[in-house]
């Protein structure tokens, strides 16, 4: 009873994804601890910057409430044209990190984005490909999609690596400032033809 007053009043709550081992859900105020203790723990090598945010270099408490308001901020932007959806990423019933999906005028350009992050605990173990696989799912069969986006920076391979096994194709880079240097973020394309 408690979950179907929950969603009454923010009905993307219901909204999940669910295999034999993997379930991918919108993201609840009840995960956002169990996602920062991950984050908290460190998603990588403390000389990596693998994501835009970088969440290493946010000093305590206030890493925790950017995180908090980050998702809170989704949440109230949402729109029928413009959204971005969070959810939470179980495996074998235990969070394991995020799966992000964004995008603009979606009635019209039928065009999204991905991003997504593991704790560090679960990386190297095919769960980042399936959870996308499970997104492509979302997007092409559900929401009918024709064209998703990804960009990783260069350095971060196994993003990249993500990309090449789910059929992507290198859609050319740009230019970041990270760390106050530059550094090239390249881009991957996978249209509704691919994917199928």
């Amino acid at each position: 009873m408690e979950d179907m007053i929950y969603d009454s009043f923010w009905p993307m709550f219901a909204l999940s994804i669910e295999g034999s081992e993997l379930k991918i859900k919108i993201t609840a105020d009840d995960d956002i601890g169990r996602l920062l203790s991950l984050v908290n723990r460190g998603l990588h090598d403390p000389d990596q910057s693998p994501f835009s945010t970088p969440w290493n270099q946010i000093d305590l408490p206030h890493r925790n409430y950017e995180f908090a308001k980050k998702i809170w901020l989704h949440r109230a932007q949402l729109h029928p044209r413009d959204w971005y959806l969070d959810f939470t990423v179980f495996y074998k019933d235990q969070i394991v990190g995020m799966q992000s999906v964004f995008a603009k005028d979606f009635p019209v350009a039928r065009s999204f984005m991905t991003s997504s992050w593991l704790g560090r605990d679960f990386q190297n173990r095919g769960i980042g490909t399936t959870t996308r696989r499970a997104i492509l799912f979302l997007m092409f069969e559900l929401f009918k999609a024709e064209e998703g986006h990804s960009e990783a920076y260069e350095d971060n391979i196994a993003s990249i690596k993500v990309c090449e096994k789910l059929g992507y194709r290198a859609n050319g880079f740009r230019s970041w400032g990270r760390n106050e240097k530059p550094a090239k973020s390249l881009q991957f394309v996978i249209t509704r033809q691919d994917y199928a």
